[in-house]
C-alpha cells in the first residue's frame, strides 16, 4: 500500500504520518526486508529534499 501510494501520488504528495501509520499495521510485518529498505530510502531522500539537508 505504501509503495503504491508513493507511485500514485508522487513522493512530494505523500502524507508521512499516514505512511507511517500504514507501515505500523500488523500485516505490514510481512513486507519483505528489501521493500522496507527501498521505502526507507525513498522517505529519507524526500525528507532530505524537504529539509534541504544531506543525510
Amino acid at each position: 500500500m505504501a509503495r503504491r501510494m508513493i507511485k500514485e501520488r508522487g513522493v512530494e504528495n505523500v502524507n508521512l504520518e499516514m505512511l507511517y501509520d500504514e507501515l505500523k499495521q500488523p500485516a505490514r510485518r510481512l513486507v519483505s526486508e528489501d521493500a522496507k529498505k527501498e521505502l526507507y530510502l525513498i522517505v529519507r531522500d524526500w525528507v532530505a529534499q524537504r529539509c534541504d539537508v544531506e543525510l
